[in-house]
């Protein structure tokens, strides 16, 4: 192998790690958007909670049976369901 063939060999070696590390982890950036859910649920931020959510009025939620459209109105179902009189988060 001659010097300017090593050369490229070793200059795509560093590019090829250097892209690699570069790209996004799609798995990663769940588990970190699901953590900080889980943690502002557990101080009981629905805001924060609801910051991993889509802000949109195209938002479409399913519980229960039930349909609620829109980010707002997801946000105030969790508060009338688990903030208001007798309702409790709990811890996830």
């Amino acid at each position: 192998m001659t010097t300017t063939e090593l050369f490229f060999s070793f200059s795509f070696l560093i590019l090829g790690a250097a892209l690699s590390s570069a790209l996004p982890d799609p798995e990663a950036d769940v588990r970190t958007l699901l953590q900080r859910q889980q943690d502002a649920w557990n101080r009981h931020d629905l805001e924060g909670f609801m910051a991993g959510y889509w802000k949109s009025n195209d938002l479409t939620f399913f519980s229960g049976g039930n349909v609620t459209r829109g980010w707002q109105p997801t946000l105030d179902r969790y508060r009338q369901h688990y903030q208001s009189a007798g309702a409790e988060m709990g811890k996830l």
